[in-house]
Order: C-alpha cells, then sequence, then structure tokens
C-alpha cells in the first residue's frame, strides 16, 4: 500500500482585497496527509446531505489574526443569531485537477472559530483548528484554507447595528492524494463495502482482524491520541502526573471484553498499556504516516507517567529536533517547562 505521507508547516501566501502586507491573518497548515486511500474516514457529508463514495479526512490549522486593532466578526455560534451565512469562518477549500472547486464539507470548527458571544477578534488571538477535507474518489486535489465574512453589518440583541469586517484571505497551496487501496487495505476496503470506518461498531473489528492497516491506524490516532498542535504546555504536564488518566472506553481488540456496541471499557492502566501497545505498533508498520508525530508525543509523556522519565527526556529530545517546526517548537516549550520545575533530573537533562 503506497501510502508515503509527511507533514507540512507553511506560512500564509494570502490573498485578499488588499493583499501584501496589510494581509490580516497568518494561516498556518501544520500537517496534512499527502496520501490517503479511499475510505480513510467516516461518510463525508455537505449540506445537502451525505456525499457517497467520497473521502473525507482532516488537516490541522494554525490561524492567527496579526492586526493592530480588534476585527468585528459574527462567529457562527453567536447568542440569538440562528443564520450562518456569510459569518466568519475558516475552511479547507479543494480543486480537483480541472481546477474545478469542490463542494466544502460543513467545518467542525465553525461554531468554535472565535469566542461564542463575542463581536470582535482582539489583536494576537490564535487558534489551532482540525478542518475536514472531502475529496470525490481517487485523485489529487490542490487544497487552500480559506478564512472570510462576507456579512458586513449584524443588528445584535439589544437592536444595534454592527458594523463587521469583510474579508477573503487564503493560505497557500498543499496537494493531497486519494489513492485506491492496495495490500491489506484493500482487503479491509471490501470487507467493508467500501466505507470501513463509517460504523463506529465495526472499528474494533477492524483492529482484530487487520491491526496493520492504514484504516486500524487511523482509528488508533483518533480515539486515543492528543496531538502536538492541540496540547498546551500546561496540558501535557497535567497528562503525565496522571490527571487525564480516567477510564475511557475504546474500540474492543478483545472479543472477550466487548460490548453490545462492539466497544470496551478500560481501567486507568490497562488504558494507557493499550494506547502504548497500539501506537508502537502503527509506528512499526507506519513511521511517515502524517499522524506520527503525534503518537511519538503520547509515547513520551507516557513514559514520564510511568516513571520512566530518561525514556520521556530521550524521546522529547528527538521530537524537538524535528524537520516540522511546529511539533519542535512545542516540545521545545514543554522541555524548558519540565526543566524549570525540576521534573528533569538527570545531570544531562539540566545541562541543556
Amino acid at each position: 500500500m503506497r501510502i508515503a505521507c509527511f507533514w507540512v508547516a507553511i506560512a500564509l501566501a494570502s490573498l485578499s482585497a488588499t493583499a501584501g502586507a496589510d494581509d490580516l491573518f497568518a494561516i498556518r497548515i501544520l500537517s496534512h496527509p499527502s496520501a490517503v486511500p479511499l475510505g480513510i474516514a467516516a461518510q463525508a457529508y455537505s449540506a445537502g446531505g451525505p456525499l457517497d463514495g467520497w473521502v473525507k479526512t482532516h488537516m490541522a490549522v494554525e490561524i492567527t489574526y496579526r492586526g493592530h486593532d480588534p476585527l468585528p466578526i459574527v462567529p457562527n455560534a453567536f447568542p440569538g443569531y440562528r443564520d450562518g451565512r456569510g459569518v466568519f469562518s475558516v475552511f479547507a477549500e479543494a480543486v480537483d485537477d480541472t481546477g474545478t472547486k469542490l463542494t466544502p464539507c460543513p467545518p467542525e470548527a465553525f461554531a468554535n472559530v472565535a469566542i461564542v458571544g463575542t463581536p470582535e477578534i482582539p489583536p494576537g488571538w490564535s487558534k489551532w483548528l482540525e478542518l475536514p477535507v472531502c475529496m470525490p474518489g481517487v485523485g489529487t486535489y490542490e487544497v487552500r484554507v480559506v478564512a472570510e465574512q462576507t456579512k458586513s453589518s449584524f443588528t445584535n440583541l439589544q437592536g444595534k447595528e454592527l458594523t463587521l469586517w469583510t474579508g477573503h484571505e487564503v493560505s497557500g497551496p498543499v496537494h493531497i492524494e486519494v489513492t485506491e487501496p492496495e495490500g491489506v487495505d484493500r482487503e479491509v476496503y471490501q470487507a467493508f463495502n467500501r466505507d470501513p470506518l463509517r460504523d463506529s461498531e465495526k472499528q474494533g473489528e477492524i483492529l482484530r482482524r487487520f491491526p496493520t492497516s492504514t484504516y486500524a491506524a487511523y482509528i488508533v490516532w483518533k480515539r486515543s491520541s492528543r496531538t502536538v498542535a492541540r496540547t498546551s504546555t500546561a496540558t501535557a504536564l497535567q497528562h503525565m502526573t496522571g490527571e487525564f488518566y480516567r477510564g475511557s472506553s475504546v474500540p474492543c481488540d478483545d472479543e472477550k471484553k466487548c460490548d453490545d456496541n462492539g466497544w470496551m471499557w478500560l481501567k486507568a492502566d490497562e488504558l494507557v498499556a493499550w494506547r502504548d501497545r497500539w501506537f508502537a505498533s502503527v509506528l512499526k508498520g507506519h513511521p511517515d504516516i502524517w499522524f506520527a508525530d503525534d503518537l511519538r508525543f503520547n509515547l513520551a509523556l507516557d513514559h514520564y507517567l510511568l516513571g520512566d522519565k530518561a525514556g520521556c527526556e530521550a524521546a522529547l529530545e528527538e521530537l524537538a529536533a524535528s524537520r516540522r517546526p511546529y511539533v519542535a517548537e512545542k516540545v521545545e516549550q514543554l522541555l524548558e517547562a519540565m526543566r524549570e520545575k525540576g521534573m528533569l533530573e538527570t545531570e544531562r537533562c539540566q545541562a541543556l
């Protein structure tokens, strides 16, 4: 199965009515798959309903407002506002090889782009988003991230009319190839009627029957991994104290423990063991898959939680040397915080 995936960090190449130095947003595409097999994600939907045969995957994006004054906007979840057309939104827009723009997925991020009920973006505002990308079958697609608002005014609940920013800014492009499944992925694709991940109760069956498939790797990542981009230093430190390790349900890879819906409940220590076993397995079979650094990051945090400080240190140092700038930045910040708190006890750690 050809799934040569890599991660990309890319600065904004904005297009707007006043393109150039006055562009208001910096958009970094932090990670995306360069190639995915058909059926990699759950059923794709548009505003008009299901998009049969389409592929839906995700890309990690960071958007930063770089203006000096508050920017008037209407977030989609503004209280009392029910018409989502024209409000501030950030979404992935794909173009096929004929230059045709495709139907965007309704981004799950729409309602969370800005602070609910706040009619402006403050200077310095920055947010990490996981944006869905929908593509209609095998082919190579050019994808850009769009930040826009076309509504020029809004009347709030108090009857006051607000004048809004209007604009359309676009990131530089990345390319995603949708491929025909091969090898074990082909077996999964055929066994589950060309839509392997549509039913959550079937995910445990994929783990049991096809543990080396790309679909199994994707399930493990989506169900139990914290992403490097989203995880703050404070959250990572809390993670290492065990605060986030409570029991949880995961796709059932052991038929003896399955409930009626194909899931199983694991206690905290069992959950850690399950995660680490699957993460190690995925990295062995798919070392370059686009979410590999997410899994390595989680393994490093688990090393510390389980008392292996040296293993945690070594894993984080390796990630801090990553060619992917945003990964290196995040991990370097975490290592610095750990040193300040005396969490890294070896002489070697303190000397870094």
